[in-house]
């Protein structure tokens, strides 16, 4: 028997390729099997190692589906001369492997990590067959379908649980919820409750456990967004809000920052001052005197520009904080200089200072 389980891994979607990305990946996973095809003779099993990657593709993953691909060509090409092939298209394995350290972010997709025992009782079970491929995977069907589907329709998936997998949209919640949750707030609590939801929905997309993992002003791509998981966001806030979101929604809008104020908007309510600009009569209304926007404008404002401009403390005590100590300036002997003495300062070469 000939077991084949070599391969080359390496990311990279289809604009990117170049001609070595495949030859690399074509090389590693195929050109070796089709030695050993052409070389040995009657065998009992010949034995593939490919990956599901060939079976429904992989996000950035277009040179190694190929490779895969052509693997399991191979194996019906020995099938069809009568000769013993079995292609194997592998899931993740849990602990060493190609998938290694990759098992989380598989998990939220619904793609689970095999036990390895388990997985080789699979491969007996595979080469007994007769069937020249098969796919052996562990799959949350639910989570995976819905995570496939989210870009595009997925006829090979339809009918499965978790959401429309044939259209790839999951039925969005009441639009009017959200609507009237922002409208008995305060419209300087708007902004803040908006993005606290988009924090939240990213968090769960990303994996993370906390909210405050996902920086406000940081890019969606910084923090880890691709195309799949930019969907998937939608997705989650088309059912959170109701509103009719695009899928690029998180690219056009690029920060959790700037998609709260979006969603504000798409509500009727200004993300710069608070105001509903519907209107309880469904008019347009006149604007507050402008709290959002004056709150926006402080909070760009370094701590050390309010420290130098003697307004920290007084907005502390206005806030109902003490003052911590640590936060006064540290004196300095330049402080204590006129400006006539200052300029002497700058013309000496003294190095006093």
């Amino acid at each position: 028997a000939v077991v084949h389980a070599a391969g080359v891994g390496g990311l990279g979607g289809l604009p990117e390729l170049t001609e070595d990305d495949l030859a690399a990946a074509r090389a590693g996973k195929a050109d070796g099997a089709e030695h050993l095809d052409a070389l040995c003779g009657d065998l009992d099993a010949f034995v593939l190692f490919g990956s599901v990657a060939a079976t429904w593709g992989g996000a950035g993953q277009a040179a190694y589906a190929a490779a895969n691909a052509r693997l399991e060509a191979l194996a019906l090409r020995r099938a069809a001369r009568g000769a013993s092939a079995t292609c194997v298209a592998w899931g993740a394995w849990g602990g060493a492997g190609m998938a290694g350290g990759a098992e989380h972010e598989l998990a939220r997709r619904g793609v689970l990590a095999m036990d390895p025992d388990v997985a080789l009782h699979a491969l007996a079970d595979a080469v007994a067959d007769s069937a020249p491929t098969v796919t052996v995977a562990g799959v949350d069907w639910p989570a995976f379908a819905r995570a496939f589907s989210a870009a595009r329709p997925s006829p090979l998936l339809a009918g499965l649980a978790g959401g429309d997998t044939a259209t790839g949209t999951e039925k969005p919640g009441e639009a009017g919820d959200l609507r009237e949750r922002l409208r008995s707030l305060p419209p300087y609590d708007r902004l803040d409750t908006a993005l606290d939801l988009v924090r939240a929905q990213a968090a769960l997309v990303l994996g993370h456990a906390h909210s405050g993992d996902v920086e406000p002003g940081r890019a969606f791509r910084d923090l880890g967004f691709d195309s799949l998981t930019a969907v998937e966001m939608r997705n989650r806030l088309n059912a959170a809000t109701g509103l009719p979101l695009t899928a690029t929604v998180v690219f056009d809008h690029p920060t959790p920052a700037e998609l709260a104020a979006h969603l504000l908007e798409e509500c009727g309510m200004a993300s710069d001052s608070g105001t509903d600009t519907t209107g309880t009569d469904g008019g347009t209304g006149a604007g507050d005197d402008g709290e959002q926007r004056v709150r926006a404008a402080l909070a760009r404002v370094p701590l050390a520009r309010l420290r130098e401009a003697g307004l920290l403390d007084p907005l502390l005590r206005l806030a109902g904080e003490e003052p911590d100590d640590a936060d006064a300036p540290t004196a300095h002997p330049v402080d204590e200089l006129d400006g006539e003495a200052l300029l002497r300062l700058v013309a000496a070469d003294d190095g006093e200072y």
